[in-house]
């Protein structure tokens, strides 16, 4: 038995030279409770269960020279807001997407009702680059849960103005303000 085991062995090794990827499955066993080891589980990085993220949104961006009146030029921006479900093998739920204005009034509810993102997918909300409302200072609230630790969701908010020649674009980031529950 011994003989046959060790010719397996030395085949494998002179079938796979240094650096070749090893197509066998290596089965670790834990010595304690003599249980089966996956040498190679899959980690969520900051996984959790809900969070509440704050997304700067400019309607309007202050560029330019300062005018007679004081007042620098003033440009507005369209602004698409992305919800992407970064978890491969669970949905979150998205409770709220609360649009605010620069002053901090409530604006617009994007969730009538609690809305499931699959895993993978993403939501996405569009601000008009007429709709001057929110000014330069506006922000969304976004809050999701999910059923079982998954990894964070992606929400951005992608700003662009595109005239003849002239174009802009940029990105702004969601940050969490309120953690739902425990990281595992």
């Amino acid at each position: 038995m011994r003989k046959t085991l060790a010719i397996i062995a030395l085949t494998v090794c002179m079938a796979h030279p240094a650096g070749a990827v090893d197509p066998l499955p290596r089965l670790l066993v834990d010595p304690s409770s003599r249980q089966a080891i996956d040498p190679s589980p899959r980690h969520r990085i900051d996984p959790s269960v809900g969070q509440t993220v704050y997304l700067p949104i400019y309607s309007h961006i202050w560029h330019g020279d300062l005018k007679r009146d004081g007042s620098p030029e003033r440009l507005l921006v369209s602004t698409l807001v992305s919800i992407r479900n970064t978890d491969a093998d669970y949905p979150i739920t998205l409770r709220r997407a609360d649009y605010y204005d620069t002053d901090g009034k409530l604006l617009h509810h994007y969730t009538e009702r609690p809305r499931v993102i699959a895993p993978m997918a993403t939501v996405e909300y569009f601000i008009n680059l007429t709709d001057s409302s929110g000014g330069s200072g506006a922000n969304m609230l976004v809050h999701w849960t999910a059923e079982q630790p998954v990894s964070q969701p992606v929400i951005e908010g992608v700003h662009a103005y595109f005239r003849g020649t002239q174009a802009l674009g940029f990105v702004t980031n969601g940050r969490v303000t309120v953690e739902d529950g425990a990281n595992n």
